[in-house]
């Protein structure tokens, strides 16, 4: 069994692997111990139809997830009765804020998995019903969450650099499927602020500037053709440090932050981050079409 009582969790979509692997790390199977995460029980699944991978592939992760003592169900709805929060699990943004909203409606915390949204207001709608109802709404990448930036974090450096992929799908447009993983770890290294953007592209390689409304600068150098890992240098006055991430620890990391979150604790991010990290890859997109010229994001 997994971590035992605690919260009855639901997944919606499965055309991610992180539905697999939150499952394993929430029930105790399938993992190293030292990956368990307590406090929770995966009790519900419900797959729904992908853009994004093949029927086969997600029925793969389905049959991966029942195998784990999970019930799987036909919609969305049939969870309500059985949890006591959602993991918004599809990969495809443009249908998170209504999936969003049928559990926030209905009272039930909501984890919603990257990337949170494909336009400023979805993700502020979300966020807004979410404090209109008084129920958690939680949102992170497993970057902003690693061990690695948390360490780097504090105090705030003066710039920073970030490798990372940016694999492109049509369903989230341009930097939006992929590069808010990237942007979520130089959020989580140089924090809340961006007053402005910028970004480029050539040869499957794309380049992002930040400024920050105190004059810092981050970048982040994004590779569309993996492999590619996560790493980071910070700049500090006593000189640069170079960082690689340890991705076996990453989706652990984030679950001892979401969990706690969706049970009335602390969240991994803001709402106001939250919605800043879509703000930011909107404004990298529309960058990349006008050549790199800088969008100016709006200050909250």
């Amino acid at each position: 069994m997994g971590g035992g009582g605690g919260l009855r969790v639901g997944v919606v979509g499965a055309d991610t692997s992180h539905v697999v692997a939150f499952t394993r790390r929430i029930q105790h199977r399938a993992v190293d111990p030292g990956q368990w995460v307590d406090g929770a029980r995966v009790v519900a699944l419900c797959p729904l139809p992908s853009r994004i991978l093949p029927r086969e592939a997600v029925q793969a992760h389905v049959d991966a997830v029942a195998a784990l003592g999970v019930t799987v169900v036909s919609a969305p709805g049939d969870l309500l009765p059985r949890v006591d929060a959602v993991f918004v699990e599809t990969r495809e943004a443009a249908l998170h804020p209504a999936l969003a909203s049928l559990f926030l409606d209905a009272g039930v915390p909501v984890f919603v998995d990257q990337p949170f949204a494909l336009t400023v207001s979805d993700a502020a709608a979300m966020v807004e019903l979410a404090a209109r109802r008084g129920v958690a709404l939680v949102s992170s990448s497993s970057l902003r969450t690693c061990r690695e930036a948390r360490a780097m974090s504090r105090p705030r450096p003066q710039g920073a650099r970030v490798h990372a992929p940016t694999q492109r799908h049509e369903a989230n447009p341009g930097l939006m499927h992929y590069g808010m993983h990237g942007v979520e770890l130089l959020a989580a290294l140089m924090g809340q602020g961006v007053a402005g953007v910028a970004c480029v592209g050539a040869d499957g390689a794309d380049e992002l500037v930040l400024r920050w409304r105190d004059g810092r600068l981050a970048t982040m150098r994004g590779l569309a053709t993996p492999p590619a890992s996560y790493r980071f240098t910070v700049e500090r006055p006593e000189g640069a440090v170079a960082v690689e991430v340890d991705t076996d620890a990453l989706y652990r990391d984030l679950l001892v932050r979401v969990l706690p979150a969706l049970a009335g604790g602390p969240p991994p991010a803001t709402p106001e981050a939250m919605v800043e990290t879509v703000a930011v890859l909107t404004a990298a997109n529309a960058s990349l079409e006008l050549g790199g010229r800088e969008i100016a994001l709006d200050a909250p």
